[in-house]
């Protein structure tokens, strides 16, 4: 898990730096193939060296070629623009079949937005509604909309192991999925759980298993290459910063206590996934927007909830609709939205909730996030374990003292700088 995350910082940090390099040694169009010639040999010694400090700094010097080389030609896309003119028109088909459905034209703008990412039809008032209740995640494409699509192939996946079917159901899976990322203009957001997923797919295909933290940073990469400058967008970082926060705090969370019951299990589980999500973009959010909804951490599963059956029941609306039917589930769709606004608007009304700064600046960010990682080991020491003591668990908890001193330390800086 460390050595993921340090790649995730690495190749993130030596991109920037090579783009940034750009501006100050410009290169001629005969100098590229020298250029490119060398990160080629610095991939190959850091593929031959493994390991070791000269292995990391191979791999750093390739990585500030590459943003070199990236910013030098910026004229060179990934993805064709005749793709994305294309995937764009599919996009506007989809909505002239939402809107022949007879929903009322704010719900109508809701499902564009759920669906395509395409925020130009909601108003002001019902975007200032999802984003002062933490909501505001839900209406730009990420990683919960294509799990909420993709999650019941990857379900069939699972259920296929052992079978030959398994690869036609894989590849299929991950096409129709980069067929949605293509529809919908390849957000940044998108293309990271594209990327994840796929390769989580690849590896339920092969019978193995994936690196998360391989796959974040991969995703990292591909995104950066195709547009270096994304790393200073506020949804870049705030999409990985959620992702990071999900991969280091659910694990431990999770496991501390799990109820019986199925039902409550999921909804705890949804729960902790939420909390470990806010925790990561917390500092990022009090930086660039100076405040944050404490009710986002006991509401965002039933927003999720509902957004997952409204995502659904579109889905099969559109698709009977395409037969000459589908109305009769936009009644069901229209209460799951007025439904979910509710909720939004009495969590805005519950005391306390908003948390307001003045400023956030970047030292009092590094010192929020190392705050909470000093408390991890103290909450991995809480993990459900079959304790033979009654006060074994506070025990484990205790010996973690060096880090919850270093956490309080840092959070008591924190508040003390202006």
């Amino acid at each position: 898990m460390i050595r993921g995350s340090l790649l995730f910082l690495l190749l993130s940090a030596s991109l920037a730096v090579g783009y940034g390099l750009a501006e100050f040694l410009p290169l001629s169009f005969s100098e590229l193939p020298v250029l490119l010639l060398a990160a080629v040999l610095l991939l190959l010694a850091f593929y031959y060296l493994r390991r070791g400090w000269m292995a990391w700094t191979a791999l750093t010097f390739f990585f500030i070629l590459l943003g070199l080389l990236r910013a030098s030609l910026p004229d060179v896309r990934l993805v064709p623009s005749s793709m994305v003119e294309w995937g764009m028109g599919f996009s506007r088909s989809v909505v002239r079949l939402i809107r022949t459905v007879g929903l009322p034209s704010s719900t109508t703008a809701l499902l564009e937005a759920l669906l395509l990412g395409q925020r130009g039809g909601v108003s002001e008032s019902t975007l200032q509604l999802y984003r002062l209740s933490g909501a505001g995640h839900i209406l730009a494409l990420s990683g919960l909309h294509l799990g909420v699509i993709f999650g019941l192939m990857h379900f069939g996946l699972l259920h296929l192991i052992g079978s030959r079917l398994r690869y036609a159901f894989g590849w299929l899976g991950i096409l129709l999925m980069w067929g949605y990322a293509l529809a919908t203009g390849f957000p940044s957001s998108l293309c990271r759980a594209s990327v994840m997923l796929t390769f989580m797919f690849l590896g339920q295909m092969r019978l193995g298993g994936s690196d998360s933290w391989h796959n974040l940073g991969l995703a990292a990469f591909l995104l950066l290459l195709q547009s270096p400058t994304s790393l200073y967008d506020v949804g870049f970082q705030l999409s990985f910063a959620g992702v990071s926060g999900l991969l280091l705090f659910y694990p431990a969370l999770s496991s501390v206590w799990l109820p019986e019951s199925r039902a409550w299990r999921w909804l705890w589980q949804g729960w902790w996934v939420s909390c470990a999500a806010q925790v990561g973009v917390l500092p990022l959010l009090l930086h660039y927007f100076r405040y944050f909804s404490l009710s986002s951490f006991l509401f965002s599963p039933f927003y999720v909830l509902l957004t997952t059956l409204i995502v659904y029941a579109a889905l099969l609306m559109l698709l009977f609709r395409l037969v000459g039917l589908g109305t009769w589930l936009a009644l069901g769709i229209h209460w799951l939205v007025v439904a979910q606004q509710g909720l939004m608007s009495l969590a805005l009304r519950i005391p306390f909730d908003r948390v307001e700064v003045a400023t956030f600046p970047w030292s009092k960010v590094l010192l929020l996030y190392s705050s909470v990682l000093c408390l991890l080991p103290s909450i991995h020491a809480l993990r459900h374990r079959e304790f033979e003591l009654p006060l074994q668990r506070f025990a484990y908890f205790c010996r973690t003292w060096p880090y919850l001193l270093s956490s309080l330390l840092l959070a008591t800086v924190l508040f003390l700088l202006p």
